[in-house]
């Protein structure tokens, strides 16, 4: 699509294009105002509305992602305990980070016995419901 400096152009090309009515004539010259000032059409003057995360911040999360190293054992409540922040941000660091925020536990090994056991369990358990 090429870039056009008439309105009513971009007023054809939009009909074309979608098959639909356009938006009115000061809204397409806003956006081109905004885009040639800023080369972006979103508001960058004016800051997201709500309240500020403060778990983005890149000191947070580098401490957190630390204190996981250190003792990945602990749980979610320990390590906001001890770095000083809410337990539903660290989950929220971890898992923007793609960690796991679960405590690995030890699971026994497969011996070759365990196969035979498996068998006669399952014939019983079918002669049972049988």
């Amino acid at each position: 699509m090429e870039i056009c400096e008439n309105v009513s152009e971009v007023h054809r090309q939009y009909r074309r294009e979608f098959q639909e009515d356009p938006r009115s004539r000061p809204i397409i010259k806003r956006i081109k105002y905004k885009f040639g000032t800023n080369g972006s059409v979103q508001n960058v003057h004016r800051q997201r509305s709500g309240r500020p995360t403060a778990s983005k911040s890149f000191i947070r999360q580098e401490r957190v992602l630390e204190c996981h190293c250190e003792a990945f054992k602990k749980s979610l409540r320990q390590s906001s305990r001890k770095i000083g922040i809410s337990k539903s941000s660290v989950y929220r660091i971890l898992r923007r980070c793609q960690w796991v925020s679960y405590i690995p536990t030890m699971v026994h090994s497969v011996s070759e016995d365990d196969l035979d056991r498996r068998k006669q369990f399952c014939e019983w358990y079918s002669e049972k419901c049988e």
